[in-house]
């Protein structure tokens, strides 16, 4: 039992980066496996341990923070990023809420793009309770889920206000996006429009906000592991 605490322990602690792409962690594991199988005297098969594939991913490595008027979120906590969100180094990043049902509205999607083009290259768009938009109504969903294929509205990014954050998946990660989506708890985005000299109104400017990451794109080469 004191070998299998002391495993899980080398395999969780952050010299691992939790064991994804972000600076290496999986190799980190995988070279940690390796040698963990010739210790126990497990036989390679066909001369190796090693298994290797390809698949495109993102890493997001380095600083990452987002401001939210005078308070810094918890990433995972407060937010958490799409795994192929564009980089983003903004200072007072202005930021545009809409309201869900406008997306169920093809011709009402194209006025706002058209009157707010200009705007909307520089800004993020925030969609209140976007991942509950389906609760009387499918089309907003539909429309929601597209965000995650192409920019829709044409904008620098989007907020997706949430009170539950979406399981991970890196299914989405075989293109380039040309901007980013932020999944934040709704409750953090209204208390700071209510906070601003800004009207709530729908379609309207709204606050803004500081974001900061850098995630790249690449081929990444993995491994299984195995021995016997």
């Amino acid at each position: 039992s004191a070998f299998v605490r002391q495993t899980i322990r080398d395999l969780s602690s952050p010299a691992f980066h939790g064991r994804g792409l972000a600076f290496g962690g999986d190799s980190i594991a995988a070279d940690y496996l390796e040698k963990k199988l010739q210790e126990l005297g497990a036989l390679p098969f066909d001369g190796k341990y090693s298994q290797h594939y390809k698949f495109n991913g993102f890493a997001m490595e380095g600083g990452i923070s987002v401001r939210l008027g005078n308070n810094e979120l918890k990433q995972n906590v407060d937010y958490q990023f799409a795994t192929y969100s564009k980089s983003v180094k903004s200072r007072r990043l202005r930021v545009i809420e809409i309201h869900p049902a406008m997306l169920n509205n093809e011709h009402q999607m194209k006025a706002f793009c058209h009157a707010k083009k200009n705007i909307l290259k520089s800004s993020f768009v925030y969609i209140e309770g976007a991942l509950d938009a389906n609760k009387y109504d499918k089309t907003p969903l539909k429309n929601i889920n597209r965000i995650h294929n192409e920019n829709v509205l044409g904008c620098r990014g989007y907020i997706l206000g949430c009170d539950k954050f979406p399981t991970m998946s890196v299914s989405g990660n075989t293109f380039v996006r040309d901007y980013s989506v932020i999944y934040i708890k709704d409750s953090l985005m209204k208390n700071t429009f209510d906070n601003t000299t800004f009207p709530r109104n729908k379609n309207s400017l709204g606050s803004s906000m500081d974001i900061t990451f850098n995630n790249r794109f690449f081929e990444h080469t993995a491994r299984n592991v195995a021995g016997y």
